[in-house]
């Protein structure tokens, strides 16, 4: 007798918007964050960066004596750099904890996990700051207050929203003990996410400085190494790329969740890659499609509201890949 096969990634999807449309409440906190971006007060680090700026260029003025074109050019360089992140809402950069996707700042795969495959995010277009109701940051204080508020919030969304998701993969949300699984999923995401950065700071840090050198000492080579680091992380993005959704739909802590993702990647590579590289190509599409709608007031509504629906399927989506190849139970919790 032969053994059953496995569902097609088209059967995965299918499955997991007929279950989204069964928990359709799912949608309300991408659209909430979505609302929130388009229509909210942006962080701008303007006035730091403006700072900033200013110092440099009394740190090396033209006239100055040591002063040699190619120094004015790397200042003239970094403080371009700096004026352009001055016109940039800063939120979506500060929001390290958030993975409920959104739609329009460029593309980016979950910021705190460092996931390379993680969440998907469209890329179509960034909002503009509007200077009237905008949050200013003037010094490091503030800084530290705004990571701190967007990273409470986005924490906060991610955990709910991935717990809804499960509760439609597993076709039950346990409302009566609901509150406590919240905290528990936020101090497992805090967890995790404490974890990831801290590997990558032990790790690249003395990575960037060893290849800094390598490049100013052999252009070429130095370059080879900065390109098989990069498909090094993105090989551990692979592997890790599924230890959210353990941690929730399984109730792993993230050390466990950790391990059982490496274990689910390593035992079916080719479905992973498979599965990751079609919502790659999915998100991309969509993100074209919306980037065309929103030159309108309607067409940003209408690309709000379809992004939200139709990235929270790939949520579902995802919860239930790894429900399907790592076995987890489907037994009721309410």
């Amino acid at each position: 007798m032969s053994a059953p096969s496995q569902p097609s990634i088209v059967d995965i999807l299918s499955d997991a918007y007929a279950r989204l449309n069964r928990a359709a409440w799912i949608v309300a906190i991408p659209l909430v964050l979505n609302v929130a971006l388009w229509y909210g007060p942006a962080v701008s680090f303007a006035p730091l960066l403006n700072q900033s700026a200013q110092l440099l260029r009394d740190m090396q003025p033209d006239d100055a004596p040591e002063s040699t074109a190619e120094l004015r050019q790397i200042r003239d360089q970094t403080i371009t750099v700096l004026e352009e992140l001055g016109s940039d809402d800063m939120r979506p950069q500060l929001a390290w904890l958030n993975a409920v996707p959104y739609t329009i700042y460029g593309f980016r795969a979950g910021g705190a996990s460092a996931d390379a495959v993680g969440l998907p995010f469209i890329n179509a277009q960034p909002a503009k700051i509007d200077p009237t109701t905008a949050i200013w940051v003037e010094g490091f204080g503030d800084v530290a207050r705004s990571f701190l508020v967007v990273n409470v919030v986005g924490l906060f969304m991610t955990a709910l929203y991935l717990l809804l998701v499960s509760g439609s993969v597993r076709e039950s949300v346990p409302m009566d003990e609901f509150g406590g699984k919240l905290l528990l999923t936020m101090g497992r995401l805090l967890l995790y996410a404490l974890t990831i950065t801290a590997i990558a700071v032990v790790l690249l840090i003395p990575l960037s400085i060893f290849t800094f050198l390598l490049i100013s000492l052999n252009p070429a080579f130095g370059a080879f190494v900065l390109l098989a680091g990069s498909a090094i992380w993105l090989w551990a993005g692979i592997y890790l790329g599924f230890t959210r959704e353990l941690m929730v739909l399984n109730d792993y802590g993230p050390f466990q969740a950790i391990r059982a993702s490496i274990t689910l990647v390593r035992t079916s590579f080719w479905r992973v890659v498979s599965f990751v590289g079609v919502l790659l190509v999915v998100v991309a599409g969509i993100g074209i499609v919306l980037a065309g709608m929103i030159g309108t007031q309607a067409g940003l509504i209408g690309a709000i509201i379809v992004s939200a629906y139709l990235m929270s399927g790939i949520s579902v989506a995802r919860m239930r890949f790894v429900q399907l190849h790592q076995g987890a139970s489907t037994v009721h919790i309410a």
